[in-house]
């Protein structure tokens, strides 16, 4: 993986984890 993938996988990652303590 490139730099800017694995920083997009990171990021969509952190997203998954808000949504799921929020939810």
């Amino acid at each position: 993986l490139t730099d800017e993938k694995a920083g997009a996988l990171i990021m969509a990652a952190r997203n998954i984890c808000w949504f799921g303590d929020e939810a």
